[in-house]
């Protein structure tokens, strides 16, 4: 959705950018190669690039050159050190803080309702041209259920409240970066003081502050402007209630609902909390303490309901299939997580995640075969009432699935030494192994059969498939260098792609 906002030579600009930054010379030739673009288009985005860089004091020090072969690199005065995502994202920012379809985006949240000719004035645009932005608009929001009413010439936001909100806090955070405060409505400093969440040692950190500080910004206007999220189904509502029973997150905001008394003690102040504690835990789980989600998967389990019935014989199966551990903690953390993002998917049907995605990515692609199989063939045998699921909600449980499999099921890299030229070579070799690496994830073994790895100083014969590093000299910096770059690649292999058996 994001680079919907843009034009097509802003996306080519920041690509290009990311490219040369991320590499120490670049010659224009792979340039245009890559790009597909002529030596001199190539030549005029650096200067565009170079010029937007130019223009902000926090990024004038940096600038793309040539060196004396004509590569291209990014440099930044005295030899300081460059923070490329902090540019990358400051270029960014440039353009959508350019783009008049994005400040027509902004405008509607921060002031709608407004006037066609109010628009016009703060944008500095024809009527005509803001309709074709409004028709454009609408062009991009439809897929989020979402819409602009231009009903007696003024422009206002329709949709279900909670995937507006949901839209222009994953929009906002994504494009601001801690770079800039969006909102005109709300400062930041007030918005800092609506929550103790940052008492919290996860909310330390600022950016996750700052997502706070954006999450509350959007309520506090949303509910003054009386955009209210709608009820819930009754079918989940009662699974919501019981993670607020265990730890509702609006007792965080002190101002809650004392602000807004035309909602204190109604249905809607209701739904308000229900929606609160449901985002802000798709956000950011670890708002609950283990001990919090052990407790709240318990309760689900032994809730009544088709749905905790369905996840519970869903997930011990899952456990037995792919040998996980049998614990009811284990049990329970599944409850917590697959229930809590079921709920939030069959209330809102809108993929916060691929807000930010091009067209073309698919984060769901990483589901392996075997947790496929597994979920598709439970699914058939089930008789769970179908008005509980949606298409996108089975793949998303699937994902959810697979990430909890990665979590706990534990690898081990196994590791063959043999090193002669020294006494303490394999000792040597062993113990920097264990100092580089997480030792949970390597197992030194005895028996070459076994092994996933072989780190030797021979050339060894019969070790079929298994992969083998040569290891010439340990005293040579750089045979170290390879060695250890060699075992992660191993690891990386193993954790983040591995097989499932």
């Amino acid at each position: 959705m994001i680079e919907k906002f843009l034009k097509k030579q802003e996306i080519t600009k920041l690509a290009l950018f990311k490219h040369i930054s991320s590499n120490s010379f670049v010659d224009i030739l792979h340039l245009t190669d890559t790009f597909n673009l002529s030596k001199s288009s190539i030549k005029r985005y650096i200067y565009d690039l170079n010029s937007l860089l130019a223009s902000d004091p926090n990024t004038r020090d940096f600038q793309i050159k040539q060196n004396e072969s004509f590569g291209y690199y990014l440099a930044g005065s005295n030899d300081e050190d460059i923070n490329i995502n902090y540019l990358y994202f400051k270029i960014q920012l440039i353009f959508f803080n350019n783009s008049a379809i994005f400040q027509l985006f902004t405008i509607l949240f921060n002031s709608e309702p407004i006037t066609l000719i109010q628009v016009c004035k703060e944008i500095s645009i024809s009527e005509n041209y803001c309709y074709r932005l409004v028709k454009k608009l609408n062009n991009i929001i439809k897929p989020y259920s979402m819409s602009i009413s231009t009903k007696h010439n003024a422009l206002r936001l329709l949709g279900r409240e909670s995937d507006i909100r949901i839209v222009y806090f994953v929009m906002f955070t994504s494009i601001y970066q801690n770079l800039e405060w969006p909102f005109i409505t709300i400062s930041q400093k007030k918005a800092h003081t609506l929550s103790s969440f940052y008492n919290l040692n996860s909310y330390q950190v600022a950016s996750t502050t700052s997502r706070m500080d954006f999450l509350l910004a959007i309520l506090e206007n949303r509910i003054h402007k009386t955009n209210y999220i709608q009820p819930m189904p009754a079918c989940i509502d009662e699974l919501t209630q019981v993670f607020v029973d265990c730890h509702d997150l609006t007792a965080e905001l002190a101002y809650f609902p004392t602000n807004y008394p035309l909602i204190k003690n109604s249905t809607t102040e209701k739904n308000e909390r229900l929606f609160f504690n449901l985002f802000v835990r798709i956000i950011d789980s670890s708002i609950d303490s283990d001990l919090v989600k052990i407790t709240i998967g318990e309760k689900l389990a032994h809730l009544k309901h088709p749905l905790t019935d369905y996840y519970l014989a869903l997930n011990q199966q899952f456990l037995k299939t792919f040998n996980l551990s049998n614990s009811k903690k284990l049990l329970y953390e599944f409850m917590y997580y697959t229930i809590l993002h079921h709920v939030y998917s069959l209330y809102t049907c809108l993929d916060y995640q691929q807000i930010i995605q091009t067209n073309n990515f698919d984060y769901f692609s990483n589901i392996p075969e075997q947790i496929n199989l597994f979920y598709t063939t439970f699914w058939d045998n089930s008789n769970v009432p179908n008005k509980f699921f949606t298409n996108y909600l089975h793949v998303c449980i699937q994902s959810i699935l697979t990430s909890l499999f990665y979590i706990h099921k534990k690898n081990y890299l196994k590791i063959y030494i043999q090193y002669t030229k020294s006494s303490l070579g394999k000792t040597l070799i062993e113990s920097q192994i264990k100092n580089f690496f997480n030792p949970e994830s390597i197992q030194i073994i005895q028996k070459l059969d076994e092994a996933d790895i072989v780190i030797s100083d021979s050339n060894e014969k019969k070790i079929n498939e298994i992969a083998y590093f040569f290891f010439t000299n340990i005293n040579n910096n750089h045979s170290w260098s390879k060695l250890l770059a060699f075992i992660q690649q191993e690891l990386f292999n193993l954790y983040v792609t591995p097989p499932i058996d």
